[in-house]
């Protein structure tokens, strides 16, 4: 058995956008015919979408002083950075408060985390309904400060796929529908991070003939299917292994 490694880097694209552009390269010397069997060994791209939507933009909470009534925060669809996000989510909060409280939402850069925190803050604050990309618990009583337990995911999705359509294969055992996925790869990772993946052992590959590398078409989705937001100044960068009989 012999290998050999391709490169697709949205930087040097023959056309499409960064999250969905066609590379075209003479893939090796083979002859074409040639079964080759394919799997990701590494995905590097920018965790920089952060989109508030109708899909994460609304906090229902509960007050101390009124524990059977749920108040509502909306924030305003757009795009935010971390801290932009936590003075967005303090606006609304104050704004929706039912007990004149007064909340003060802060992002940390290092860890990822939003807190809520306040002088007036209520014995207990219950977050009833959130997106749990915020990383904060649902259902949780806090005293004077909460934190979320787990980093907030400012990409508004929890994962995003990596698609290689124009790999036609008859094993298609690794893609679980019809836009050729290839890798699932989590974005439990602070905003603005350098998101790598390398290769485990468990990654599967498929087969296929040669000549359907000279030509790849890669793409990144989202989970409602809709292309990931990489800016214009961010790339998608792919190495794909290619191991084959002599």
């Amino acid at each position: 058995m012999s290998h050999f490694f391709l490169f697709a880097d949205s930087r040097y694209k023959i056309n499409g956008s960064n999250s969905n552009f066609q590379v075209s390269h003479a893939s090796s010397n083979l002859e074409a015919g040639v079964e080759v069997a394919v799997s990701v060994d590494s995905v590097t791209f920018y965790n920089s979408e952060y989109p508030i939507n109708s899909y994460n933009n609304v906090i229902q909470f509960r007050e101390a002083l009124d524990d059977v009534t749920t108040y509502t925060a909306t924030l305003t669809p757009g795009n935010y950075s971390g801290s932009e996000l936590a003075l967005e989510m303090q606006t609304q909060l104050n704004s929706a408060t039912g007990n004149a409280y007064s909340y003060v939402v802060t992002y940390n850069n290092n860890t990822g985390k939003i807190t809520i925190a306040g002088l007036l803050l209520p014995d207990v604050f219950k977050i009833v309904s959130i997106n749990e990309i915020y990383g904060i618990d649902v259902m949780t009583g806090f005293s004077v400060t909460t934190t979320g337990s787990n980093i907030a995911i400012l990409a508004g999705v929890e994962y995003v796929d990596l698609c290689l359509p124009s790999l036609i294969s008859g094993n298609m055992s690794n893609n679980l529908n019809e836009y050729g996925l290839m890798k699932r790869i989590s974005l439990d990772y602070p905003w603005g991070s350098l998101i790598t993946y390398n290769q485990m052992e468990s990654d599967q590959s498929v087969i296929i003939q040669k000549e359907y590398l000279d030509n790849l078409r890669i793409q990144l989705k989202r989970p409602d299917g809709q292309y990931y937001g990489l800016s214009d100044n961010s790339y998608l960068s792919v190495v794909l292994k290619c191991t084959y009989r002599l």
